[in-house]
């Protein structure tokens, strides 16, 4: 049985190590769920031509989407070939969707996010998917807002990974090392990344704190090399490069992923929400243990909106208010040994097996199709 993943993972660029994740745990619940198949695995890069992937798609009994960026024109940009896969009425699967709502303005009008023609794949994705869900709850809400009615929030596929499922959160008495995983925008976010520091050397002075660099961008991480910190830079083995964060006590940071590497291993984790993907993440999860850390449009002046948008963004000076609220929370948590994680481990396993329809429904599909065969034999 062949099945084609169209990975979010740009294997030039910046080389996300994030998106890596998503591939691999996805490859790994489809062998294990379907441990009885024989399977073969081919990754499309979801940005390729369809002359480049045409054979490929062709020649897969089924093609999954692990966590489709959902996004403003993404037939153009991100999946200029997710309509010959829908023509070619392959058997396909979107497992948890993502979107990156504008959550910085004064509110959020889900009519403008995407273009219509996005907004029309939409819909036919949901009428044709075996399987559609979403990785957030502010993504499932903005899916419904478009009327789809088969989408299903069931959280991230990257929170499979069968080594940490007997893990439980316990207490944690002593912080001995921190993981920093870097900002996506590293210019934008250079001050609250020093902001952020300085606050975890205040609250744990004897700890040792790494920052882990999810990918190829030294904006920010070069500046702190020479300020004398360690930089680990992961992303550079896409495998087991998150395997990093089973050397910390705790994580503090920017990258969703990095938060999803350290829940799964049971280790307390605060994310810094930079833009909409960590604000799904945020409203999703249980636990209250992330800060919104954007720059509102809402509380600046026109002039001010004007000039950050000339910008290209932020000039940096925002997000100290974040870590000001971050640092009360990590205090409180702290002296009550982190217990708000405890039983936490109970929602991230209740993602992955919201997961087990797709491989019910590909031993499905391919039972019925042995048997069309057969029949027509």
């Amino acid at each position: 049985m062949k099945l084609c993943l169209v990975s979010t993972y740009p294997q030039q660029g910046s080389q996300n190590i994030g998106d890596a994740l998503i591939t691999n745990a996805t490859m790994n619940y489809l062998r294990d769920k379907l441990d009885e198949c024989s399977l073969d695995f081919c990754s499309l890069w979801r940005a390729s031509s369809w002359d480049s992937v045409k054979s490929e798609v062709l020649a897969s009994d089924f093609i999954v989407f692990p966590c489709l960026a959902i996004r403003r024109d993404m037939a153009e940009i991100q999946y200029p070939f997710i309509e010959r896969i829908m023509e070619s009425e392959k058997p396909f699967f979107i497992l948890a969707a993502g979107t990156s709502l504008p959550v910085d303005g004064a509110d959020i009008n889900f009519s403008n996010v995407v273009s219509e023609r996005t907004a029309s794949i939409l819909r036919r994705i949901d009428d044709q998917a075996l399987f559609f869900s979403s990785r957030g709850a502010l993504t499932q809400s903005f899916l419904s807002s478009l009327g789809l009615k088969n989408a299903r929030l069931t959280g991230d596929i990257a929170f499979y990974d069968p080594r940490f499922l007997g893990r439980r959160f316990g207490p944690v008495t002593c912080v001995r090392r921190i993981a920093v995983s870097d900002p996506h925008y590293g210019t934008r976010y250079a001050t609250v990344t020093r902001t952020l520091l300085a606050a975890l050397s205040a609250i744990f002075p004897d700890a040792d704190i790494d920052i882990l660099q999810h990918g190829n961008d030294k904006s920010v991480t070069a500046g702190l090399v020479d300020e004398g910190f360690t930089v680990r830079e992961i992303f550079r083995d896409k495998d087991s490069g998150l395997d990093a964060y089973d050397d910390y006590d705790l994580h503090v940071g920017f990258r969703v992923h990095g938060h999803v590497s350290s829940l799964n291993r049971r280790i307390p984790s605060y994310l810094l929400e930079q833009d909409g993907r960590g604000a799904d993440y945020g409203l999703t999860l249980d636990a209250n243990i992330s800060i919104p850390c954007y720059p509102r449009e809402a509380n600046l002046s026109r002039l001010a909106r004007l000039e950050r948008r000339l910008r290209g963004g932020s000039n940096g000076a925002f997000g100290t208010d974040a870590i000001t609220a971050l640092v009360a929370m990590l205090r409180k948590d702290r002296d009550e040994q982190f217990r708000k994680f405890l039983g936490l481990e109970e929602q991230l396993i209740g993602f992955t097996r919201a997961f087990a329809p797709v491989a019910e429904l590909i031993e499905d599909h391919s039972k019925s199709g042995e048997a069309r065969r057969g029949a027509s034999e």
